[in-house]
């Protein structure tokens, strides 16, 4: 039954092969710059794949079934195809961990500059589209004028360049690397920033919650996007990440 659970998870996964590349990572000139976006820097990302879409209820109560644990919270908005939330960074490693051993591969969770490496997807403007946003790109609080009151189900708005959706709004997503203040001394390869100790990790991509401004490709720290890695709330969950093969 485990195996089964996981090969069927592992089967619903859709992919995008991310190409690698250089991109500029942080704020840059023309847009409105928190502290911690900056120093803005280049970061050379190597290939990778990344999940089409946000990790699904549907996708993660398989596996709180199999692992015989408690499925979290859908706070009555729905499962199914919504993105599973009300989960840690460390609910995402023991998922991924769990994954790992029952399906023999290797997923893990993208690094915050794969993420937005991803998420710009060539583009240097605050959004993947332009610099301001538009109708129906995202599921934000306010000022997206999308249809949803909080989350949406995943892929309902427009995939960016690389054909990933929902990289900006609907659920947080938690990245690999530890919580730091700045860019100061961030790595430039595009590997997770950790160190040994680290209690605090990295949410990005903004949710259906914040408004537009908390939803740029460089937003890191909109007041909600520095937590406790065993934190878990209503607009906070994850997407896969793999090598490429």
């Amino acid at each position: 039954m485990v195996e089964e659970a996981a090969g069927r998870i592992v089967e619903s996964l859709a992919w995008v092969d991310v190409p690698g590349g250089v991109f500029v990572m942080g704020c840059e000139d023309g847009e409105t710059c928190e502290f911690n976006e900056a120093p803005a820097r280049e970061v050379t990302v190597r290939p990778f794949r990344l999940g089409k879409y946000e990790v699904t209820f549907q996708q993660f109560d398989l596996y709180c079934e199999a692992a015989r644990i408690q499925c979290p919270e859908d706070e009555g908005w729905g499962r199914t195809d919504r993105p599973v939330i009300n989960v840690s960074w460390a609910d995402a490693q023991a998922f991924i961990a769990w994954l790992n051993e029952h399906s023999g591969q290797n997923f893990r969770l993208p690094s915050e500059a794969e993420w937005e490496y991803a998420a710009r997807a060539g583009s240097a403007t605050a959004y993947p589209w332009g610099e301001d946003m538009e109708a129906g790109r995202a599921n934000c609080g306010q000022g997206c004028r999308d249809e949803y009151t909080n989350t949406a189900p995943v892929g309902q708005f427009p995939a960016n360049a690389f054909g990933l959706h929902d990289m900006h709004g609907n659920v947080f997503e938690w990245v690999e690397d530890c919580w730091n203040e700045t860019y100061d001394g961030a790595p430039d390869d595009g590997t997770p920033w950790i160190r040994d100790v680290c209690l605090e990790r990295v949410h990005r991509g903004g949710s259906w919650i914040l408004h537009p401004r908390g939803l740029r490709s460089a937003n890191r720290d909109f007041g909600m996007t520095r937590f406790s890695h065993i934190y878990r709330m209503p607009a906070g969950g994850f997407r896969l990440a793999q090598n490429s093969p």
